[in-house]
């Protein structure tokens, strides 16, 4: 049996974190859901990932801690003024991992990066809001090579056309 990656996401109630929930749930991933204080959302968002693909492999936690202790990749899609205070709540079980920071605009303290700083931060930033119709650009930013492949490989399972100016990276959009 193949090993199979666990996901958290961190806001997979809102808007942008369930659409990533619904675009990587038919990947071979174990998707651990969080969203704090939105459980209705979430076993409806489950049941809706389930009934697309029965094989799916869902979770649901109320803390983002827990989720992301278990996570190999950890997906940050929650409002920008909230990532320093998640950041501190997951930071000792975050070393060493894959943290995803989807935004809609650019966050040059880099919030995450200061607190995670033994974490592979990866932040991307989105062009346009998931409501309206057309394609969406997605802005890839991020030093370590492995989680820059890690991020590109979901951007392209969403959809979204990626765009980032590492020289680390040799990949063909």
């Amino acid at each position: 049996m193949a090993y199979k990656n666990t996901i958290a996401i961190i806001g997979a109630a809102a808007t942008l974190g369930s659409i990533i929930a619904k675009g990587i749930a038919h990947s071979n991933n174990r998707l651990l859901l969080m969203d704090d204080g939105y459980i209705d959302q979430l076993t409806n968002l489950k049941n809706e990932i389930v009934q697309l693909n029965n094989d799916a492999e869902i979770e649901l936690l109320h803390c983002c801690k827990d989720a992301s202790w278990e996570a190999d990749t950890i997906i940050v899609a929650i409002d920008i003024d909230k990532h320093t205070v998640t950041a501190n709540i997951i930071k000792e079980v975050a070393t060493c991992k894959t943290i995803i920071s989807f935004t809609w605009k650019e966050n040059p303290e880099n919030d995450l990066q200061k607190i995670l700083v033994h974490s592979k931060v990866i932040n991307v930033v989105l062009s346009k809001n998931l409501d309206t119709a057309g394609n969406i650009n997605a802005a890839v930013f991020g030093k370590d090579k492995e989680a820059l492949q890690t991020t590109i490989e979901i951007i392209k399972m969403l959809g979204f056309s990626c765009h980032y100016t590492n020289d680390l990276l040799q990949i063909k959009n």
